[in-house]
């Protein structure tokens, strides 16, 4: 009796095509079309998302002062 891998478990090889696959349907591929990708194009697609979806550094959160300035509608510039 063979037992269901779940996804991240390698099944020996040194690829784990189940995340990839994964990781293009979170993208919004098909199989089909993570086959048919090189791995460089895949990840310059992972790349991509990843920056349009706000995995860039992180914005710093404002101060308590900025925080009450918004609340109160006033402009953090000065302006």
């Amino acid at each position: 009796m063979t037992q269901k891998k779940e996804a991240g478990e390698r099944e020996g090889g040194p690829v784990d095509f189940a995340v990839i696959y994964g990781n293009g349907a979170a993208m919004g591929f098909a199989p089909d079309q993570v086959d048919r990708m090189s791995f460089w194009q895949f990840r310059a697609c992972i790349d991509g998302f990843n920056k349009a979806n706000g995995a860039e550094e992180a914005i710093p959160p404002p101060t308590d002062a900025e925080f009450d300035a918004l609340l109160e509608g006033r402009s953090l510039n000065g302006e």
